[in-house]
């Protein structure tokens, strides 16, 4: 109530100097906008606007803790005196506009400043604001590539749809291709505590997974090279925000963005702005365009729309909501020739732009479908003789799931430029009940649709040789499944079911196949099998290299030779700096660092179940860091305090978590490193809640004694 009073009293102040004008910021937070800047006789008035989505909160620090600093003034601090319309310490929910406007009032600032900083004692440096140029006004947006200029192009030859016969085998991979990105980041400042940009890719044909790091510089320019082996849609993150580009091997992406928020501006991820200069190549018609042909296909909330895990019934939802999605899937697919077609544009960026605009359909078809998947997931059991066993559980009526959509089977499941569609759809290929009991079958590892399959297809002579892996018919049961799968939805041994078989096999070769003569013989067997499947010469030849870099590993550790690692560090001796200065403390130590986040089921779950191996190594000279960011220590704290996790607990800048990710080239967590008492790494995938992590740390515990 005082500060009421205090601002009320302050307003009646006569103003010197008023600006009518929106100034121009250099950095400022993603929250918090200023509006105008008032220079009176006794104080300084800023107009602010709190922003966020409609119903989230914004929450502002107590108003003693906030200040301005004048330019050429860094020792003298103006402290805030008062308020209007604003509130401290306390939640600030935002209405349906996602703004709430107020006043801070100041000490008066030096005659003659041109620039302020703003800045709170709590707050994190992305959270202050930098360079509030009183004497100019917020420019205009930057000229950008004009979607509807593209649109309105003419082509000489007609596009008539998404046709997969143009994909005989996978055309656009190119083994260690790569995406060149460039641009500017407007109002950005080195003093906002980030200066890298950090964008993953994947390949979901051998499982591999790469970050790419960039770095920022000074003015807000960037330059660096993102691995890319074939076309795909990845999300680009600077400081707290990001958006989604597509990549394309051998293209020049040319992108204009700012720090500045726009919560009503969804189609950008926030950003006010997010754009594209330059050539008019494959990649910047599709970044351009990608949006636009999403929108005017009625996509731009479909999975808000049509989301079933929300359902008291999400079977019923499931079913319903598949309905609508094939009309919609019908729809999209009719309208596409007249969106794209007449574009002057190459026929496979119209392709892809048809492709990424079927995959949002199918996408959400699929999440549907593995979300009842994993509210109904099945558990084996093996009892003290060696039998398995497998509790009962429901799955979805796949025939009936397809047979409103079938007429499009086609396109989607035997159409290779859908690899490139979006940067999930492989990962529901994968795991859903259409190819999850395969992908079991082609690496020889036993799930529990696998052995309902098994169940329901084969008689009971043949299950008697499962006791037998070695000699069990996996050739045979992959046909049995692809028939099944043919005669319930119509999608057999298509290019889904191929891919999803190779990168089962191809992925987990590096996980979980030690390298010996019994691993290379098993994957040998599955190779020479899945391969006599495979109708795409790119997938036979990501088998055939991935036995063959088994054997070169099994052939090395034979001679006791040191194996050639994958192990992949970006920018190295730059984010070698950040590991050395994190692990200084505790050499002389065996050292596991757990990189986890709190929104991680897994990590969390990991930390408790790893509170009794803790407790065993208690005394010895070994070490458990668990290192998250600083996004939310509120939140961890409180988890780390309420579950009784011991350890170092440690979190990082965001830069320093992306150099982190970029040296051990770790895309997911928990991700887990294994570093000897030297700070020599010993392993990277380490996880020390099994059995083999304890052995491990015992065995080297036991080697430096």
């Amino acid at each position: 109530m005082k500060r009421t009073i205090l601002a009320l009293a302050l307003t009646a102040a006569s103003i010197s100097t008023i600006l009518a004008f929106k100034p121009k910021t250099d950095y400022q937070p993603s929250f918090l906008e200023v509006m105008d800047v008032e220079t009176c006789d006794t104080c300084t008035r800023v107009t602010i606007a709190l922003k966020h989505l409609p119903n989230y909160w914004v929450q502002l620090d107590a108003l003693e803790k906030i200040y301005l600093i004048a330019d050429g003034d860094t020792t003298k601090k103006y402290r805030a005196i008062g308020a209007e319309n604003l509130e401290f310490e306390k939640h600030i929910y935002m209405q349906e506009s996602g703004r709430h406007e107020g006043v801070l009032i100041f000490e008066k600032i030096p005659e003659g400043t041109k620039v302020l900083d703003y800045e709170a004692e709590e707050n994190k440096p992305t959270d202050n604001f930098y360079g509030i140029h009183l004497d100019e006004e917020e420019p205009e947006y930057p000229a950008m590539i004009d979607p509807k200029t593209l649109l309105n192009t003419k082509s000489a030859e007609r596009w008539t749809g998404l046709d997969p016969d143009r994909y005989p085998d996978i055309p656009f991979l190119t083994d260690g291709g790569s995406t060149h990105i460039r641009g500017k980041i407007n109002n950005y400042s080195p003093l906002c505590d980030f200066s890298t940009l950090k964008i993953s890719t994947d390949n979901n044909i051998t499982g591999r997974k790469d970050v790419n790091l960039g770095e920022i510089n000074p003015d807000g320019t960037f330059a660096f090279d993102v691995k890319t082996d074939y076309p795909q849609f990845s999300y680009l993150i600077m400081g707290n925000s990001g958006k989604e580009v597509f990549l394309m091997p051998g293209d020049t992406l040319d992108i204009v963005t700012t720090t500045l928020t726009d919560y009503t501006n969804t189609g950008n991820g926030y950003l006010k702005y997010f754009g594209f200069t330059g050539e008019i190549d494959d990649a910047t018609i599709v970044n351009t365009l990608s949006d636009v042909i999403k929108s005017e296909c009625g996509l731009d909330n479909i999975f808000k729309d049509y989301f079933a895990g929300r359902a008291d019934s999400i079977e019923d939802a499931i079913y319903a909501n598949n309905e609508k999605l094939s009309r919609v899937l019908d729809t999209t697919i009719a309208r596409l020739p007249e969106l794209l077609g007449d574009i002057e544009a190459s026929t496979f960026a119209k392709d892809m732009l048809a492709a990424h605009t079927i995959g949002l359909i199918a996408d959400l078809e699929e999440t549907n479908e593995m979300y009842f998947r994993h509210k109904n997931q099945p558990r084996m059991h093996v009892d003290s003789t060696g039998n398995i066993s497998v509790d009962e559980f429901r799955t979805l009526d796949l025939k009936r799931l397809f047979e409103p959509r079938k007429q499009h089977n086609r396109i989607i499941y035997s159409n290779p430029i859908m690899l490139c569609a979006n940067n999930t759809l492989q990962n529901r290929w994968q795991y859903n009940d259409l190819f999850f009991a395969s992908t079991g079958a082609a690496d020889g590892t036993l799930n529990p649709h696998l052995m309902k399959k098994i169940d329901e297809l084969m008689s009971d002579d043949e299950l008697k040789s499962l006791a037998g892996m070695q000699d069990f018919d996996w050739l045979r049961l992959l046909k049995l499944i692809d028939a099944d799968n043919e005669r319930q939805t119509g999608v057999g041994n298509c290019f889904a079911a191929q891919l999803s078989r190779v990168h089962s096999l191809v992925a987990d070769k590096g996980v979980f196949f030690t390298p010996t003569r019994e691993s290379l013989q098993k994957i040998g067997r599955q190779t020479s099998i899945l391969s006599s499947l495979v109708d795409y010469p790119s997938l036979n030849k990501a088998l055939y290299d991935t036995y063959a870099a088994l054997a070169e590993e099994v052939a090395l550790s034979e001679t006791e030779a040191t194996p050639k690692s994958d192990f992949c560090m970006v920018n190295a001796d730059k984010n070698a700096d950040v590991l050395a200065e994190l692990i200084k403390p505790y050499l002389g130590n065996l050292i596991f660092i757990d990189f986890w986040g709190l929104g991680c089921g897994p990590c969390r779950t990991g930390m408790i179940n790893q509170k009794h191996i803790l407790e065993k190594f208690a005394g010895e000279p070994f070490k458990v860091l668990y290192v998250a960011d600083d996004s939310n220590v509120e939140g961890c704290n409180r988890f780390l305090d309420k579950e009784g996790i011991k350890g170092e607990h440690i979190y990082v800048s965001t830069d320093n978590w992306n150099r982190l990710s970029a040296y051990f080239n770790f895309t997911g967590i928990p991700f887990g490193v294994l570093i000897g008492k030297n700070g020599e790494l010993l392993k990277t995938h380490f996880y020390l809640d099994d059995s083999y992590g304890v052995k491990e740390i015992e065995r080297h515990l036991s080697d430096e004694q």
